[in-house]
């Protein structure tokens, strides 16, 4: 009997951190987002970028001009790196040949990286 009241009083514990965390969570995160909208950019790497999918998800971030994080909320995309193991056999949006950089190698290799 001991070891349920333990566990309904943990259980509880859990559902009030749980209950007040959202509104702390947000709030840190919307203080951390004022401050890196104003100086804060990313480069980003696709692995796997030359092929269909790759190119769609540059052209997507292209467009918008910034990635929403998690930590940051909308943080501005200063560079794309494509990164693949061959070329492209073709180049499916011309914006993200010209806007990008594309670098041929295998991510699993230390010295590309």
């Amino acid at each position: 009997a001991t070891q349920n009241s333990h566990r309904l009083q943990h259980y509880a514990l859990l559902s009030i951190a749980y209950t007040l965390r959202p509104k702390t969570t947000r709030r840190l995160q919307h203080s951390a987002a004022q401050q890196c909208s104003t100086h804060c950019s990313m480069r980003v790497v696709i692995t796997g970028g030359a092929g269909y999918l790759g190119q769609c998800l540059a052209r997507g971030i292209l467009r918008r001009g910034a990635l929403r994080t998690h930590k940051h909320g909308e943080t501005k995309v200063s560079s794309i790196v494509l990164a693949d193991r061959a070329a492209p056999t073709r180049w499916h949006h011309e914006e993200v040949q010209e806007k990008t950089k594309l670098m041929i190698g295998d991510v699993g290799d230390a010295a590309f990286v």
